[in-house]
């Protein structure tokens, strides 16, 4: 069984310029959604949110027993 975790990441800047990088975990989504769906996904969660994410990243876990 697969399961995904999507993180939704954005960067912002603090006061003295330096980068500062934010996520949205979202953990044991089905292994079957598509890229298509995952962006989505993400699409809702801005509209939830109000947040603007710059990058979505994508990790694949497969249970092995």
């Amino acid at each position: 069984m697969n399961n995904i975790t999507v993180s939704l990441v954005k960067v912002t800047h603090n006061a003295d310029g330096r980068a500062v990088t934010s996520r949205r975990r979202f953990t044991n989504l089905n292994g079957k959604a598509t890229k298509e769906q995952i962006k989505q996904f993400a699409t809702i969660i801005e509209q939830l949110t109000g947040e603007q994410f710059d990058s979505i990243e994508l990790t694949t876990t497969t249970n092995v027993y």
